[in-house]
């Protein structure tokens, strides 16, 4: 069970990185603001930053 946890958390981190590269782009070619890009990628980023356990 702890093998799937972890293999979940894994997904998670992937998924995360995937969506905050994607609001990356948006920001860079000006398709959201400075605020639009905080709000969704806050939570992302955190999570990134803990350790999954």
């Amino acid at each position: 069970m702890d093998d799937k946890l972890v293999n979940y958390g894994e997904k998670l981190k992937e998924l995360c990185t995937i969506i905050t590269g994607i609001f990356d782009d948006l920001k860079s070619k000006g398709k959201i603001s400075e605020e639009e890009y905080i709000k969704h990628t806050e939570l992302k980023k955190k999570f990134l930053d803990e350790d999954v356990k």
